[in-house]
């Protein structure tokens, strides 16, 4: 998998994930990026880091911050709570 792109420190919210304005609203980055499906947007980033207990998720979680699209996934809701012991 190649390296997670990190949304700037200056535009990150205090769950952790960055955000940017799009057509006058606050929008977060990742889902921007993959052009706001109708359903949550993964990070398969995070998701395999967690399993291998390299990351327990929360607002400090560097992965929320990640836009790579290689790292990104759009799945449903119980998809994106199953993928991931730590959220």
């Amino acid at each position: 998998m190649s390296d997670c792109i990190l949304w700037p420190a200056d535009h990150i919210k205090p769950n952790g994930f960055g955000w940017t304005m799009h057509q006058g609203k606050v929008v977060y980055a990742h889902r921007l990026v993959m052009g706001f499906p109708d359903g949550p947007v993964g990070h398969t980033c995070h998701d395999e880091a967690a399993k291998r207990g390299e990351c327990a998720g929360g607002s400090t979680c560097l992965h929320r911050r990640c836009v790579n699209r290689e790292h990104l996934k759009t799945m449903t809701h119980a998809e994106n709570l199953l993928a991931s012991p730590h959220t």
